[in-house]
């Protein structure tokens, strides 16, 4: 297109250092593109599409009235956008890490990566589908489908998504049981050897329980209570340095329904005696009428000769009948009387005598005492 005479004249006219009135500025020979005056008569300043002293940009026409999403702004500054590595919180990103790389912890588009989003989290994510559903071939956990994925599924017994053995689910995903060999608190195990010996420390997932016969002997009204013969039990455990001593409880029951049935923790494991012969296989056993063995190992490992105990408990660990507690084991004398039993049987007169029940308060007779 040619240029008409008028505008040529305009033209040869910029430069002559004298402002026309079609110029905006005129300094002659010194015009200049980068100010004050362009060389085409232009006042240099933002807008003018030149880049000038102080400008980061200068689109002319195309720069925004905007705070945020690139190109330039109506002050000739570069705008933030999603990709330029800083955080720009006027445009909501949430994170910027100045590359379009959608597997890391943030995304192309400045989002936050999260489980959901569709896109695979390198290292901490297996699989990512961006849906919900729980089933198909990623969890909502953006897990693949497995063992050890948090969700049970298929033939899977149980799935927490841990390597844990001491809880309730096996990393297998199989539930925990008593013989899986691993300790699980979460099911009330105190130990598991994975096998079924029960003489071996370890009996249905329970660790041994020891019972001795008192190395002292008592009047009936000596303990005060049933808590009081309890003391008497722990005394003697922590003198002879028993494990768990802390535990022991008298076998001793009150004529108002307190007795081992009640009181004691009801163990299936073994309870046995210092020199390990087998009193009963567990509580069940212990309370079917007839033990293995004598009571008669005191704390101290000592064998004893056989002698009467006091108990007022019947061969199932209840309170027995026709019951006599000296007075709840508060006094002695020929006032009250107690039941006893006999450490010289393995029937049920090991805890209830049949002849000579009750006696005297203010006779002398052992106590049985046993781990909890």
């Amino acid at each position: 297109m040619e240029t008409s005479y008028t505008e040529q004249f305009m033209k040869q006219q910029c430069g002559n250092g004298t402002v026309e009135e079609w110029e905006e500025c005129d300094d002659g020979p010194t015009n200049n593109d980068d100010g004050p005056c362009s060389s085409e008569c232009i006042r240099v300043g933002c807008g003018d599409g030149l880049l000038d002293d102080g400008e980061e940009c200068d689109f002319g026409d195309q720069n925004v009235d905007a705070d945020y999403g690139g190109g330039c702004s109506l002050r000739c500054t570069v705008l933030p956008e999603c990709g330029d590595g800083v955080v720009d919180e006027v445009g909501g990103e949430a994170c910027d890490d100045g590359n379009a790389d959608d597997s890391d912890a943030c995304l192309s588009t400045c989002e936050a990566a999260e489980c959901g989003d569709g896109e695979v989290w390198a290292g901490s994510e297996e699989c990512d589908d961006g849906n919900d559903v729980n089933t198909d071939e990623c969890t909502n956990e953006c897990k693949s489908p497995g063992c050890g994925n948090g969700v049970v599924e298929g033939g899977e017994e149980c799935d927490d998504g841990n390597q844990d053995e001491t809880d309730a689910c096996l990393s297998t995903c199989v539930e925990a049981s008593c013989g899986d060999g691993y300790v699980q608190p979460a099911i009330d195990e105190e130990c598991d050897d994975g096998n079924d010996d029960a003489e071996d420390g370890c009996n249905a997932c329970a660790r041994d329980r020891v019972v001795f016969v008192s190395s002292m002997i008592f009047q009936g009204g000596d303990f005060a209570s049933l808590d009081g013969a309890d003391a008497e039990c722990r005394f003697l455990a922590e003198s002879a340095e028993l494990e768990n001593a802390t535990t022991y409880r008298a076998w001793l029951s009150t004529n108002d329904g307190e007795s081992p049935a009640t009181r004691f923790h009801q163990s299936p494991g073994v309870y046995k005696l210092l020199d390990d012969r087998v009193v009963a296989l567990n509580w069940d056993d212990l309370t079917d009428g007839e033990i293995w063995t004598v009571i008669d190992v005191t704390e101290q490992s000592e064998q004893i000769a056989g002698s009467l105990v006091w108990s007022n408990t019947g061969a199932d660990g209840s309170t027995a009948e026709n019951p006599a507690d000296c007075e709840g084991w508060t006094m002695s004398g020929i006032e009250a009387e107690g039941r006893r039993g006999t450490f010289l049987s393995i029937d049920s007169e090991w805890t209830d005598l049949m002849i000579g029940n009750p006696g005297l308060c203010g006779a002398s007779a052992h106590l049985y005492c046993v781990e909890q």
